[in-house]
């Protein structure tokens, strides 16, 4: 397989990258970090790490990352978020495949398992207790869409999924309040594109759709065995698909 290049969105997020870009030194000679407006330093850090670095204003997630893509040496792209560090299975995995001798078609997409760890807590339970994300494939062959938020990785044709050893651990959320201000913007965005396809918030939605949700996370998907945190991320969760449709009542009526 031809070498990878890694491409990374951020934004303020210098304390993640200190950690992960020496991660991926050995995996990848082309490492790519989009930034879009830090105010942290993370543009000096890139910098002075001597990786690649494109500086641009916010396009939205899938348009952002398909920049990168578009910046990058090579055609094999991994796709990263600055708050994701491969473990040292995933690392050494990572390696095997670029330096293996037999060629990967162009229709293979590579699935990374991803643990959520929320306020330093690993979830293993609820829904994102067993979450696999395309994050490996060949930029002839696929590419984000233009979703403001949530985006998909969309292939030209059909595809060949495999899954890659090892977990991608997600740090996403330190606190509860940066989970609450995470996904209020997340609300926002996803109202915004809802308005757009002419959607419409109905009592249903504004209030069936967060409890069932609630109840997917906590109990059917057994996120109670998570404990405490697995309660609050079920509930701002349930939270947050509220808040979509009260954004979105707001637009319609506005």
């Amino acid at each position: 397989m031809p070498e990878l290049s890694i491409v990374i969105i951020a934004k303020n997020e210098v304390e993640n990258l200190r950690r992960l870009l020496p991660e991926l030194r050995t995996v990848s000679s082309d490492i790519l970090v989009v930034d879009s407006g830090s105010t942290d330093g993370t543009a000096d850090l890139v910098k002075n790490l001597m990786i690649g670095l494109v500086e641009t204003a916010w396009l939205g997630y899938g348009s952002t990352k398909n920049l990168g893509n578009q910046k990058a040496k090579n055609d094999w792209i991994l796709s990263l978020d600055s708050d994701e560090i491969p473990d040292k299975r995933m690392i050494s995995e990572l390696i095997t495949i670029t330096k293996s001798k037999h060629e990967l078609s162009a229709d293979t997409i590579f699935l990374l398992k991803r643990n959520l760890y929320y306020c330093k807590r690993k979830l293993n339970f609820g829904g994102v207790g067993d979450e696999w994300r395309p994050r490996i494939f060949n930029r002839r062959h696929a590419f984000w869409d233009d979703k403001l938020v949530h985006e998909e990785l969309t292939a030209l044709g059909p595809s060949s999924y495999k899954k890659l050893p090892g977990n991608l651990k997600h740090y996403s959320f330190g606190s509860r309040l940066e989970h609450r201000i995470k996904m209020d913007r997340y609300a926002q965005f996803s109202a915004r594109e809802m308005y757009q396809k002419n959607k419409k918030a109905n009592f249903l939605k504004l209030y069936l759709n967060p409890t069932f949700q609630f109840l997917k996370n906590y109990i059917i998907k057994f996120g109670f065995l998570d404990g405490v945190a697995g309660l609050t991320f079920a509930y701002e969760n349930a939270r947050y698909v509220y808040l979509k449709y009260n954004y979105l009542k707001d637009l319609e009526k506005n």
